[in-house]
């Protein structure tokens, strides 16, 4: 084996690992939504605008109720945050972050 396959190897995995770690809207929470803003009342340039949606505190959190505040706030994506779920701390304008309790009542409705 030359010197210059193991640092191929290297490479290889490290851009492997890379690309596993990049930020992808997914579905594994029951209130997930990507789907571009269509709401009238929801901001033009897509940034999200958590002060539209702080009626939310308190109450039990759908999948529905996840959509349509994800459209009141401008947002493109909503993410919803359970106790323990990891969260990725990048910053995102265009993201509705809702962490919410065990039982799904939402905590907090932030941007970011």
């Amino acid at each position: 084996m030359s010197f210059k396959t193991p640092l191929l190897l290297a490479g290889a995995a490290f851009f492997t690992l890379l690309a596993g770690c990049s930020s992808q809207a997914t579905q594994d929470t029951p209130a997930a939504a990507t789907s571009p803003t269509t709401s009238g009342a929801a901001s033009s340039s897509g940034r999200c605008n958590s002060d539209l949606v702080q009626d939310l505190v308190g109450k039990a959190l759908t999948p529905a109720l996840a959509e349509e505040s994800r459209q009141r706030a401008g947002a493109q994506v909503v993410r919803v945050v359970r106790p323990q779920d990891p969260m990725t701390m990048d910053f995102n304008s265009q993201r509705l972050s809702i962490t919410t309790s065990a039982t799904l009542v939402v905590q907090t409705a932030t941007c970011g």
